[in-house]
């Protein structure tokens, strides 16, 4: 897909220079169709996500849409609700996954939506508020048989981390 220049994330958090958040808003007032706005996103998440990638090698991803869902009680009154369907956790290693990998997280979302709306619960759609690209780093742990422990843990004194000098550190356990 090729970048574009018209939409930016509208605000970004950073935890710990691993953990990215980038919050792209509904581009209008009354937003009521999941597709659509799937389709005004996807250039600027598939953008994103290839300047991560590129940036940090691996990452990992899901992304979140927040809506605003409303519906009529027995009295008459109009009850407001704010849900969250988030996609599933994507592994990204590979820049050409990327396209297929952001199709199934809309997937996703679109499924938890109707599922929600669905089963006599009575809610509709009144507005799509935002969606929520949550990135981290993807570091998997390499194999060894030790890893240190945060200081934080270790100064607890509330875990045994037992160092090992060779490679039979489950030996005998079973």
């Amino acid at each position: 897909m090729p970048p574009s220049k018209k939409r930016k994330p509208d605000n970004s958090v950073h935890a710990l220079n691993v953990f990215t958040i980038r919050t792209f808003d509904s581009m209008k007032d009354n937003e009521l169709d999941f597709l659509k706005f799937f389709d005004d996103v996807r250039p600027f998440i598939f953008e994103e996500l290839q300047l991560q990638l590129e940036e940090k090698k691996a990452i990992k991803w899901y992304a979140v849409v927040q809506a605003t869902l409303t519906r009529t009680t027995q009295e008459n009154d109009v009850e407001y609700i704010t849900p969250h369907f988030r996609s599933n956790c994507v592994v990204e290693l590979m820049e050409n996954t990327i396209a297929e990998h952001l199709e199934s997280a809309f997937k996703k979302i679109q499924n938890s939506f109707e599922e929600f709306t669905q089963r006599g619960s009575g809610w509709t759609l009144e507005k799509i508020l935002k969606l929520e690209l949550n990135i981290a780093k993807y570091q998997p742990l390499s194999p060894s048989n030790y890893i240190p422990l945060p200081k934080k843990l270790t100064d607890k004194k509330a875990i045994l981390n037992i160092k090992n000098e060779d490679q039979k550190c489950l030996f005998g356990v079973y």
